[in-house]
């Protein structure tokens, strides 16, 4: 912003003040919405963290003893999400989970991660269930 003024409606009516960017040589008011009794504003943004793809992969976890790895470890990983895809419950945690102590995640239900830099393992009682992720990596 350069500069500020004060300025009138059509109706002459003054307002709080006006602002005027570099780019413009119109001052335009500050208007507020009358409903909701808040400052309107127009903003054009920039993706401030960075460029991102996302990944869709799938993984049959078991009831092998220390479990399956769903998720590594990996610092460019932003996000993930975990859908149970298979009919039977997988028990998610670090490595060497168990069914007894690992967080249940029922067949038809999902577990969304975002900004942690962790591996996860996965493990059923018993049977197969196929597991669906999805990453969001920053690259």
């Amino acid at each position: 912003m350069t500069s500020t003024s004060f300025w009138r409606d059509p109706n002459h009516v003054p307002a709080a003040g006006a602002l005027k960017d570099d780019g413009s040589k119109d001052v335009e008011p500050i208007q507020m919405d009358s409903t909701t009794k808040r400052v309107k504003v127009t903003a054009t943004t920039t993706d401030l963290i960075g460029t991102q793809t996302r990944a869709v992969d799938s993984v049959t976890v078991d009831n092998t003893v220390g479990g399956t790895e769903i998720v590594t470890a990996d610092a460019t990983i932003k996000s993930f999400i975990i859908y149970n895809n298979g009919a039977n419950t997988v028990y998610l945690g670090p490595t060497g989970v168990s069914a007894a102590d690992g967080l249940p995640l029922t067949a038809g239900s999902s577990f969304r991660e975002s900004n942690i830099n962790i591996a996860l393992f996965g493990i059923t009682s018993a049977g197969d269930a196929d597991v669906r992720i999805m990453t969001i990596v920053e690259v």
